[in-house]
């Protein structure tokens, strides 16, 4: 071209003849990669005379992490890697590759290390089953009903779902002070804590009181706090008479 330009010039080449503003693209860029504009421009040729097939794109593939392939309402996160979905993938939820076809489905965590979190996605019924074996092995071992402890369950933290429930593995409402109670035995470490608002009920009249809850490493850690509360709460502050005493005697939950 007589100003020096060819037909297919960068904006840093029309730069450097005066021709253009002050910026330097793409040249700032394709340096760093050994591109030119003399190769690109050679490329056009190609093209052009039919002697150049451009790079095919294909659209990136994600492993996707949801409860079912249809629930698309349920997914976690879509990842190009497979460790990382799989890291990111509790136990409920399933990756998928982009077909649709499962490739990974984590197993049931030890029952001392289960999360509230590790339910999410589970029926009612699938809960139960899974915290059933917990309440059990505290029963064995403190006498505590299994059965009482799991109406608890679903009653307190509906089912694990509760934010005390999802945040602080707490799935009974046990307060950082219980009516000033101290007892043998918890397993609460006495130093991690979930705050916030719930419900009081003062001379009739329901209220929104803040208050500092248990936050616990798991719901097993949950578990055993709740059965040495029952067992080792006292009713007077001399500590002369338990709350319940011998309540882990009863047999029958219908006593």
């Amino acid at each position: 071209m007589s100003n020096g330009l060819y037909r297919i010039s960068s904006h840093d080449e029309g730069r450097r003849l005066g021709l253009s503003s002050g910026h330097v693209d793409p040249t700032h860029i394709w340096d760093r990669y050994g591109w030119t504009m003399d190769k690109f421009r050679a490329d056009v040729v190609k093209a052009m005379n039919g002697g150049y097939t451009a790079t095919k794109f294909e659209e990136p593939k994600f492993y996707r992490v949801r409860i079912s392939w249809e629930d698309t309402s349920s997914q976690l996160g879509a990842y190009q890697d497979l460790n990382n979905a799989k890291e990111n993938c509790p136990y409920g939820y399933v990756v998928f590759d982009e077909k649709g076809n499962e490739v990974y489905r984590p197993s049931m965590p030890d029952i001392k290390k289960l999360q509230a979190k590790d339910l999410n996605g589970m029926t009612e019924t699938e809960k139960i089953a899974a915290v059933a074996p917990i309440y059990q092995k505290v029963m064995k071992k403190t006498g505590m009903l299994a059965s009482v402890g799991l109406a608890q369950f679903c009653l307190e933290s509906s089912f694990a779902t509760t934010d005390l429930a999802q945040n602080a593995n707490n799935m009974h409402g046990a307060k950082c002070s219980l009516s000033g109670n101290t007892w043998a035995n918890s397993v609460w470490d006495g130093v991690s804590k979930y705050g916030k608002y719930s419900p009081e009920v003062y001379n009739g009249v329901t209220q929104m009181v803040y208050s500092e809850f248990r936050k616990y490493p798991s719901i097993y850690k949950s578990v055993q706090d709740r059965a040495a509360y029952f067992i080792g709460a006292w009713l007077d502050a001399a500590k002369t008479k338990h709350r319940y005493p011998n309540i882990n005697m009863v047999k029958d939950a219908e006593t």
